[in-house]
């Protein structure tokens, strides 16, 4: 799920005096473009945005330890405000050609082409994939009876488990596969009917971008290019990524980028104790989905575009009609909002205004692109740094509230019931998550379960894996609003059972019970060690003393104990790997860096520990017969093997029996 930080007081103001004067000066020199010759009345003052972004960007850039920032803003006039903000490289300065990789809103480029070979009648939203897909990409049944068709891909309704770790982003460009090649080896599995429920999907639109590829024989990078970028005036933007022409001959991969292209990437940073430092290069493993570059310059010329079918239908790109249709729902929202457009989504602000756009982030990069066709404003926000993700979602609401009247909004609550959120209290795992491999017991652990809480109000309290808890009121019938924002949660039924759909974030949230969630498997883990711990104690004592016992009991002694060491090697090396997770700069380089050997490892030594543990049942019935051991004794042996038993079956629902990747 997006998570959406909550707004910060701000100690500035659009209108104070000394941040106008920097304003000016800075329009003088310091890189950004100052707008074009109206040709409509202005909805904005020029002057008042630049103050009142200037102040919100270096208050963020500070406070949240920021190394860049680029930021493009157009009305239907054109440009409101193009600047860069910060540093792109080790002395060198962000500028308004500076590009920055933008993931996921390379996204819209692939709908964009998809509606361009629709409207040549090369494709058909109702056509299966597998008729535009060689025979090895199509995609089998897997036991479903429909056929995945364009328009689910498009709406992200194809019915695709996700996965990430180890292939989505890599640091070295000889880890790159062709685009064929990557999405034979990491196929991902159907897990549900398509057109069922929207679950946002990166294989699904590299899929897309590979039937562009196919349908019109070009290369993604190439069609891309010459058929939408250049034809909407963006003119440094690019899919090629920056690896070497030796890397691209030698691994069958597209042209790179050229030097002078590549020189004007900016780097990711990422804070290591404290201090800013340039991380590794993020390459991007799925192009169509996720490979665009762009500088604000780039990004201003496509937003115009977006807000001006006519301007889109007179660059050739697409037909006014169409761009129209695209701004239209493919697939409906589950309670009268978010719906999924024609691959844009929708964008919630402050006013409930209606507003479309995307946003996309990798490790170190993220970027948000927002349109509000009844303004006519467009706003693209981008961080060369993690920690700029809050700005980058946030700015767009700012300059809704203190330009567009966004702030005079206020939502209507209904009544507070605490049966009601009593009702919705719960864990919720995320439909959008690994359905097979190693790796979902990772998603589940870390990243692909909330909790709700039922307040005494009749308020709801959200709590993430990672990050703060918010805060919902109900507006009536199963949905509620943030308290800080506009964001808002429905509860629908899913499964059988009540699901929690969260339309802006592109996924929907099954509940599930306490003996699926991870404070279970947590807690599991922590009882395995610390049996493992003492049985192991236990046994090593009694065996050193050589007390008189029957060999049966010596055995089952020794059966403990080997079967206490194995739990204890496979959670010591599961903790190095844990450790070394956490420990790192930004937790998310966990997607480099999977599988380490410490994780291989360690399940496949759970896999002989819990094979070890249901060798020891024949134990228990020796045991019961034994004369020389105590009651307790025998009971502590049979809740050790218990609790193995529990930790073994619940590993096995994670994945951890055994390594399984790709």
């Amino acid at each position: 799920m997006r998570k959406v930080a909550e707004a910060r007081t701000e100690p500035w103001r659009a209108n104070d005096p000394l941040l106008i004067f920097i304003a000016i000066v800075a329009s003088l020199f310091g890189g950004s473009v100052s707008a074009q010759a109206p040709t409509s009345p202005r909805t904005i003052d020029p002057i008042r945005l630049e103050a009142f972004v200037d102040g919100a960007v270096g208050h963020a850039m500070r406070q949240d330890q920021i190394a860049g920032i680029s930021v493009a803003i157009v009305d239907r006039s054109g440009s409101l405000l193009i600047k860069g903000y910060g540093i792109a490289a080790p002395g060198r300065k962000v500028d308004v050609d500076t590009l920055f990789p933008v993931q996921s809103i390379s996204k819209t480029m692939v709908w964009i082409a998809v509606m361009q070979l629709v409207e040549q009648g090369r494709l058909h939203l109702d056509d299966p994939i597998n008729a535009h897909l060689p025979a090895s990409l199509q995609i089998p049944d897997q036991g479903f009876r429909k056929p995945i068709l364009i328009r689910d891909l498009m709406s992200h309704t194809a019915g695709f488990e996700d996965s990430a770790f180890g292939h989505l982003f890599v640091n070295r460009g000889d880890a790159l596969l062709p685009l064929d090649a990557y999405l034979r080896r990491y196929r991902v599995n159907r897990v549900r009917e398509p057109g069922s429920v929207v679950v946002y999907s990166n294989y699904g639109a590299t899929l897309a971008g590979a039937i562009v590829a196919h349908v019109s024989g070009m290369s993604w990078e190439d069609y891309a290019e010459q058929r939408i970028l250049r034809p909407l005036s963006m003119t440094g933007a690019t899919f090629r990524q920056p690896y070497s022409m030796q890397t691209a001959m030698a691994h069958g991969l597209p042209a790179p980028m050229s030097d002078p292209v590549a020189a004007r990437l900016t780097d990711g940073f990422r804070s290591n104790a404290g201090q800013l430092e340039v991380a590794s290069r993020e390459f991007t493993s799925d192009p169509p989905a996720g490979a665009l570059s762009a500088s604000a310059t780039d990004m201003a010329a496509y937003m115009s575009a977006l807000l001006d079918p006519q301007a889109m239908e007179r660059s050739g790109v697409l037909k006014a009609q169409t761009m129209l249709d695209m701004r239209q729902p493919l697939f409906a929202g589950p309670a009268g909002f978010g719906d999924m457009l024609h691959g844009f989504e929708a964008v919630p602000l402050p006013s409930d205004a209606e507003a479309f756009g995307h946003g996309g982030s990798s490790i170190y990069q993220v970027a948000s692109m927002t349109l509000i066709p009844g303004a006519g404003i467009g706003v693209f926000v981008s961080s060369n740094t993690g920690s700029g993700r809050e700005l980058v979602q946030r700015l767009r609401d700012l300059i809704a509230a203190q330009f567009l009247g966004a702030e005079a909004s206020t939502p209507v609550y209904g009544p507070r019931s605490p049966a009601e959120a009593r009702a919705h209290a719960g864990a919720y795992r995320s439909l959008g998550r690994p359905y097979f491999r190693t790796e979902r017991g990772l998603y589940h652990l870390l990243i692909d379960t909330e909790v709700v809480a039922a307040a005494p109000n009749g308020d709801l309290l959200l709590s993430p894996s990672f990050g703060p808890s918010r805060r919902f009121m109900p507006l009536g019938q199963g949905v509620y609003r943030d308290v800080a924002g506009p964001e808002r949660i429905a509860f629908r039924p899913l499964g059988g059972d009540v699901g929690l759909y969260d339309p802006y974030a592109e996924a929907a949230w099954q509940r599930i019970g306490y003996w699926q969630g991870p404070s279970w498997a947590k807690l599991v883990i922590a009882l395995t060690a610390l049996t493992a711990m003492l049985a192991l104690g236990a046994a090593v004592r009694r065996l050193l003393t050589r007390k008189p016992e029957a060999a049966f009991e010596r055995c089952a002694t020794a059966i403990v104990a080997a079967l206490a060491l194995t739990w204890l090697a496979g959670l010591g090396l599961f903790s190095l790997f844990v450790v070394g997770a956490l420990s790192a700069p930004n937790v998310a380089e966990i997607i480099w860096s999977y599988p380490s050997p410490a994780l291989v490892w360690a399940c496949w030594l759970f896999a002989a520990a819990a094979g070890l543990s249901l060798a020891s049942l024949p134990t228990l019935a020796v045991v019961g017969r034994s004369n020389g051991w105590s009651t307790s004794r025998k009971a502590a042996h049979a809740l050790t093997i218990a609790i193995f038993l529990a930790c073994a079956a619940t590993f096995s629902s994670l994945g951890f029996l055994g390594f399984s990747g790709w």
